[in-house]
């Protein structure tokens, strides 16, 4: 059953779907769910070495990783080969097909940095679009934008991402006794500016005020507002080592991760997409 996973993931990677967030989350969940399912990566005679050069990626190197990934199926050469075909998509090489056409970045630059890191969506998202709420999806969204652990182009690409997957995400912009206009002068921007133009947005979800709404936040973050300073990710915690002065009543932590109530939303979502994403979806359903 194993292999037939990991032929499946390699079929879901060579698909003309090529949804590599989505992807990338039935990945992590596999992962966590069931580690068994991966190898402990190796780089020898028969497993080519990772290359993070990516001046270097092309069709060939691709296809030498997909089969070192036959034979070594670790996480992180499958995360490799998912973020290589991104690029590979992105720069339209021979046998990658490109994404459909999305609207024009007006975002700020700090908006608008390197986007070849695959993204993987949270799980409120993945549980809108399951859910098919569209006003769900839109509150999961202003919350990745209100995230301080999040940077600028994690949240472009959940725009990106919840535009990609829906139809009406965004609405034509328009300007009422509801929903005014936007302030030029940005010495103007400040806290009551952010809540006011957050208010409009929710009586015209256009995609122009959200892009705008970033912009205000980026400002806000770069004056060092309170409320708007980006915070560090969460350290992992470290697993504990016993010591002579743990209580010999403490339970030990479990060595396979504990899977979380929703924690197959992007598995479901996948079954819903149909192709070679719902055939890997439910292979990892039986598998788990």
């Amino acid at each position: 059953m194993e292999q037939n996973f990991h032929h499946a993931f390699l079929a879901a990677l060579n698909s003309p779907q090529r949804d590599f967030a989505l992807l990338n989350a039935m990945l992590e969940e596999s992962y966590a769910a069931k580690p068994a399912l991966f190898d402990t990566h190796r780089e020898d005679s028969a497993c080519e070495a990772i290359n993070p050069d990516t001046i270097d990626w092309n069709s060939g190197y691709f296809a030498l990783q997909s089969r070192s990934l036959e034979h070594n199926f670790s996480l992180e050469r499958a995360r490799h080969l998912i973020t290589v075909s991104q690029r590979l998509t992105k720069h339209q090489y021979d046998g990658f097909l490109t994404h459909p056409a999305t609207h024009k970045d007006n975002g700020n630059k700090n908006m608008n940095s390197n986007e070849t890191t695959p993204f993987t969506p949270g799980q409120s998202m993945l549980a809108a679009l399951e859910a098919g709420s569209l006003n769900r999806l839109r509150s999961a969204l202003v919350a990745e934008l209100e995230n301080n652990r999040l940077d600028g182009q994690t949240v472009r690409q959940a725009m990106k991402w919840a535009e990609s997957r829906v139809t009406g995400l965004f609405v034509d912009y328009e300007e009422n006794t509801l929903a005014l206009g936007f302030e030029a002068d940005k010495s103007k921007w400040d806290v009551d500016y952010y809540n006011r133009q957050s208010a409009y947005l929710s009586t015209n979800f256009a995609r122009e005020r959200f892009e705008h709404l970033m912009s205000i936040y980026q400002v806000l973050r770069d004056r060092a507002v309170s409320g708007f300073v980006r915070q560090p990710k969460a350290a992992p915690r470290p697993a504990s080592s016993p010591t002579a002065s743990t209580p010999s009543s403490q339970t030990p932590a479990p060595a396979t991760p504990v899977r979380q109530s929703g924690s197959t939303s992007a598995l479901r979502v996948a079954v819903l997409a149909g192709g070679a994403f719902a055939a890997l979806a439910l292979l990892i359903f039986a598998l788990l």
